[in-house]
């Protein structure tokens, strides 16, 4: 459930950035999409402390959340995109 939660988010961030304009819209996206990662993080944070959860939710969600803040800083000084090989 949490894995595919994750996988919903990020496939709906790919879908609204293709589908915006210029980059205030795209800051804007990337915005609301770090903010409900890093929900996600304090949630699979709890759900490991209550036994509910595993660290590698934890950890997957985290490298998620680095990754979009990553393009979003780059995007602010317009750098390329580091894509993972």
């Amino acid at each position: 459930m949490f894995r595919e939660a994750l996988q919903d988010r990020l496939a709906l961030l790919k879908a609204e950035l293709d589908a915006a304009g210029k980059e205030p819209e795209r800051a804007a996206i990337r915005k609301q999409a770090l903010e409900s990662l890093k929900a996600l993080e304090e949630l699979a944070a709890r759900r490991m402390e209550s036994g509910r959860g595993t660290k590698l939710d934890v950890l997957r969600v985290k490298a998620q959340r680095l990754e979009v803040e990553m393009q979003w800083e780059q995007e602010k000084v317009n750098v390329p995109k580091y894509r993972w090989p």
